[in-house]
């Protein structure tokens, strides 16, 4: 196809109820539109302007009821339902509190977990000589529009600037498409069915095990080790991933897959993406020497999960960021780390509680969970916490033989 102008018109509800549809005072714009229209509905014009507008209100209605449900809205966009209670997402939208399954840089899409259980979407290719669309928005709204965009591959590249998410639509009511990147002059809608094998392997793959513990490296230990950034190998678990390369305990990970490891969580985050049966380049220091080793990656043994190279903590208690529907609950302005939980069986349970924040930690000021983790790591004896609890500051005492 051959790039030209894209011809858009905007439809919500209250048009539809009332029966109006608003167009643009631009005359070349509404020229333009009634060709498209005439397009869609040309057998209908001939019958008369209400036949007409009573077929472009049906369509568009149903284009509401059928599809309006699979939309899941984000603060950026939108994610659609795909299956399995998965949404589909442009990868440029999701933050860190949203539940990624999986992500492919190469489709620009992330995989999420939703709340919703819906019949599986089942998107269709586009013909060849499809020029016209519907494209629901994140806010409901619908566009009718003339794309005349290109056609590569897996995308149909649109001139115009459209929501991300948005979803595409055929003249046949047939799901097409997302919108997956943006910018001032163009948009890239993202062919579901043309890609549908690739999504199917990242939801049904298992997670990605090194077979390692780890930690950070402190401040106390980069005066003894060879690195003043990276994660120390704590422990390698015998005959899994890494053990079989040769990695060894007190190898510093500085890098892997050519990202720069300098904390912990950046370890994580590169494995939380990455599935069994994958590579992973792994570049380390050992005894003042840079080694590479290339891993591959496997299952999760059934009593380790990947939850075990987490770094030291308190037992049974899951420490995370200060959430922030707590920080706007809370008059004064906090710092610290939020306890989600604390299991039934912590040794701790009735001297921290779930709610609670930890502000200090051996009279260390805490003001994320990477100062959490790095003190702890380094703290010998009883552990001295100053905790934020219903309004009030209290110090607490966890003696060593339940901190460890």
């Amino acid at each position: 196809m051959s790039t030209n102008k894209s011809n858009t018109k905007t439809i919500n509800r209250t048009n539809i109820k009332n029966k109006k549809i608003h167009t643009s005072s631009n005359f070349y714009f509404k020229s333009h539109l009634i060709i498209i229209l005439c397009v869609l509905f040309l057998p209908l014009w001939a019958f008369g302007s209400n036949d007409f507008d009573n077929a472009l209100k049906f369509k568009i209605s149903k284009i509401q009821e059928k599809f309006s449900p699979y939309l899941v809205s984000l603060k950026k966009g939108n994610a659609v339902y795909f299956s399995k209670n998965v949404a589909l997402a442009p990868l440029s939208i999701i933050e860190e509190s949203t539940k990624t399954i999986a992500v492919d840089s190469k489709l620009k899409i992330a995989l999420l977990t939703v709340d919703k259980f819906l019949k599986e979407m089942e998107f269709k290719i586009p013909q060849e000589n499809s020029d016209v669309f519907f494209l629901l928005t994140n806010n409901g709204f619908i566009k009718i529009f003339n794309v005349r965009g290109i056609k590569a591959g897996n995308l149909i590249k649109l001139k115009g600037t459209y929501s991300f998410g948005s979803l595409l639509i055929s003249t046949d009511l047939e799901p097409l498409g997302i919108i997956v990147s943006s910018d001032e002059e163009s948009s890239e809608v993202l062919l579901i069915k043309a890609v549908e094998k690739e999504i199917e392997k990242l939801i049904n793959r298992k997670p990605g095990w090194l077979g390692i513990q780890a930690q950070t490296i402190t401040e106390d230990l980069k005066r003894v080790l060879s690195s003043d950034y990276g994660v120390v190998i704590t422990n390698i678990y015998q005959n899994g991933p890494a053990d079989k390369v040769g990695l060894k305990r007190g190898d510093i990970i500085i890098e892997a897959d050519n990202v720069t490891i300098k904390e912990f969580k950046d370890l994580q985050d590169l494995l939380s993406i990455k599935f069994s049966g994958e590579v992973m380049t792994v570049k380390v220091i050992r005894n003042e020497t840079k080694k590479e080793f290339t891993v591959t990656l496997e299952e999760p043994p059934e009593l380790i999960k990947q939850a075990e190279i987490q770094p030291p903590s308190i037992p049974g208690v899951e420490i995370i960021e200060i959430p922030k529907n707590v920080k706007e609950s809370i008059k004064e302005s906090i710092k610290g780390v939020y306890i989600n939980n604390v299991m039934e069986n912590s040794p701790v349970l009735g001297i921290l509680k779930k709610g609670d924040i930890i502000v200090e930690l051996n009279r260390y000021g805490i003001n994320n969970t990477q100062d959490f983790y790095e003190i702890i790591s380094r703290s010998k004896g009883d552990l001295l916490i100053l905790l934020y609890r219903q309004g009030n500051f209290q110090y607490v005492i966890i003696p060593s033989q339940k901190s460890r």
